[in-house]
């Protein structure tokens, strides 16, 4: 099957995002084993960019 992932999905995964990380997990997982034929919009790239920098920023800043 062929799978549009979301930017939502991957970024509960990255987080580790509670409910959902789970379900994101499951869902990069069945693309990685080729059970699935996974995608992404190339708008995601920079979305994903932007927010997972703020978070990192976050991190950086806390001295963690």
């Amino acid at each position: 099957m062929r799978v549009l992932i979301d930017t939502n999905i991957i970024i509960d995964l990255v987080q580790n995002r509670e409910p959902h990380s789970n379900n994101a997990s499951l869902i990069i997982n069945s693309c990685v084993k080729n059970e699935n034929i996974g995608y992404i919009s190339a708008h995601s790239l920079s979305d994903l960019f932007f927010v997972l920098r703020k978070d990192k920023s976050k991190v950086k800043n806390n001295g963690l």
